[in-house]
């Protein structure tokens, strides 16, 4: 089993890293793998809901939404992380238009939900 733990964070190994680095440790004594993947500080594009993804499996905007969708594919299970100066992935709440997959930075949630529900991430 592997968990993908993502850090929303724009600093690397600040305290968000710090507390998912404690999330990871206890996962591992219980055998469970886990990976860190830092989303970083570059801008994600909304999604326009084009459903490309669909057909390409990955994003039309070539960001850390498709790195992340790479990694989700080994992954079985997720934990979402922002700093805590930020809304979190669920408090800022996805726009939902046209079966999209929702504005960022919730984005990168919906669009592992909406991924798996149409077969871009297995």
């Amino acid at each position: 089993m592997k968990v993908l733990l993502v850090n929303g964070s724009p600093h690397e190994k600040g305290c968000t890293y710090a507390a998912l680095q404690e999330v990871s440790g206890a996962l591992n004594a219980n055998g469970i793998a886990t990976e860190i993947f830092q989303l970083g500080t570059k801008p994600l594009s909304g999604c326009i809901a084009c459903r490309k993804c669909v057909e390409l499996k990955r994003c039309v905007f070539s960001d850390r939404v498709n790195d992340f969708l790479e990694l989700a594919n080994d992954a079985d299970g997720f934990v979402f992380r922002n700093a805590g100066y930020i809304f979190t992935l669920l408090e800022y709440g996805p726009r939902r238009h046209a079966g999209g997959c929702g504005a960022r930075p919730g984005g990168i949630a919906d669009h592992a939900r909406i991924g798996k529900e149409h077969g871009v991430v297995s």
